[in-house]
């Protein structure tokens, strides 16, 4: 991961613990011992910092020191997972990485106090980079743009089913921008800003982010209803009555379904039943829409090789590519029977 005679030091592992050594200590050093205890139970469900890592490859990739390149993927990540914790209540899911989300073990509204906390906290540790006050600047800029970025992705989703048919498509990739490519530009654009890089890398970090944000979103579309993602049940998001690429591509190819799509997704979660969601996994099997999105998550795969950064950076493209295959492990354990 790290050049020469200090690979060792910087496992994947080490890195996940400074980050999170990081965390707790700047969660300590800011609340309660209240609202300490909640939020290490939230960071206790573990997770694979993916975001947090891809911060910390491209910044130490850049010339960055370790010092910043740590707190930096440690800002992303407690930004990260402010959003996964009021995306959790507004879902009503009751479980995270195998363990009862932060609103089912506690209430709502520490839910919602814990969220709003770890959202101002990344900003507070911004002022902590040992970086110029223009670079602390445009790096606060950027937290708070993703902050906005995803609270109009979140509430947008909400009223995604209820588009015409008519543009679609775009609707939901608009949605994806916001609510999770938006998180991974943070950490790549984030680094890119860290080490002063020129306007044209930053633009190569920005498509790469669209990328792989489209390429994440489509793909967990898809393990949710036919994998297993740490939530106990699958078709989780139909009973949430999200408009998936699954649905939002089976619309656009059978326009006269529209209506009996939104009523399966106005539909309460509890009345959603067993035979709704396997009706939905056969129906998208066969009738076109999981063929289109392993077609779209194919050209994006293509589109992240074929980006101009990783084509012209060996060591980055390995970088990426090692990453690309962790964020697809799950998905290529999917059956479709």
């Amino acid at each position: 991961m790290l050049e020469s005679q200090k690979s060792h030091l910087f496992s994947d592992e080490i890195i996940n613990r400074e980050i999170q050594k990081t965390i707790d200590g700047y969660v300590t050093q800011n609340s309660s011992s209240s609202l300490t205890k909640v939020t290490q139970y939230h960071f206790s469900s573990g997770g694979k910092k993916l975001r947090a890592k891809i911060a910390y490859l491209i910044a130490i990739e850049f010339k960055c020191s370790h010092e910043n390149a740590i707190l930096w993927a440690s800002i992303c990540e407690v930004l990260h997972n402010a959003s996964l914790i009021h995306d959790d209540l507004q879902d009503q899911d009751s479980y995270r990485r195998n363990q009862l989300s932060l609103w089912k073990k506690f209430d709502s509204h520490t839910a919602i106090t814990a969220g709003d906390f770890l959202i101002f906290l990344s900003m507070q540790m911004v002022y902590d980079l040992k970086v110029n006050e223009s670079i602390k600047l445009k790096l606060m800029q950027l937290v708070t743009s993703t902050s906005i970025e995803l609270a109009n992705g979140q509430y947008n989703e909400k009223f995604l089913k209820l588009h015409s048919v008519e543009g679609l498509w775009d609707m939901y990739l608009q949605m994806v921008d916001q609510k999770t490519s938006a998180l991974f530009e943070l950490p790549l654009v984030g680094a890119g800003v860290l080490a002063v890089s020129s306007e044209s890398r930053l633009k190569e970090l920005e498509t790469l982010a669209t990328d792989f944000g489209q390429l994440f979103q489509v793909q967990d579309d898809i393990i949710d209803l036919y994998g297993v993602k740490g939530r106990k049940q699958q078709g989780n998001d139909i009973k949430e009555g999200k408009l998936s690429a699954l649905c939002a591509t089976h619309v656009l190819l059978h326009p006269g379904d529209h209506q009996m799509m939104i009523d399966i997704l106005n539909t309460h979660r509890d009345q959603t039943n067993h035979e709704t969601i396997y009706k939905l996994k056969e129906i998208f099997k066969h009738q076109g829409s999981l063929s289109k999105c392993l077609d779209f998550i194919q050209q994006k795969l293509n589109d992240i090789e074929n980006n101009e950064l990783l084509t012209t950076n060996t060591k980055l493209s390995a970088y990426f590519q090692n990453i690309v295959n962790k964020l697809m492990q799950n998905f290529n354990e999917v059956h479709y029977e």
